[in-house]
């Protein structure tokens, strides 16, 4: 680092957005609950917020990525929580 120079200390939060979807796994069988996620999101008009239950192991992780990258591409700002 030469004087003067500004650097991010390592441990700093980017302040970049996280991109979820990016490492979204092959999605089987679930061209429904997809649709339903889809129709979802083309009748948004204000904040809103999807749930996503479900048994363990059924795929919730899965279709809640393909949603994140669904609304970001459509321009959303996506805020995500998981336990």
């Amino acid at each position: 680092m030469t004087p003067g120079s500004r650097s991010k200390p390592p441990h700093a939060p980017s302040a970049e957005p996280t991109a979820y979807g990016s490492q979204q796994a092959e999605i089987v069988a679930r061209e429904a609950e997809l649709g339903l996620i889809e129709e979802w999101l083309r009748s948004v008009e204000t904040p809103s917020a999807l749930l996503i239950e479900g048994e363990a192991g059924i795929g919730k992780t899965t279709l809640w990525q393909a949603a994140v990258e669904s609304a970001a591409e459509r321009g959303y700002r996506v805020l995500a929580c998981r336990p």
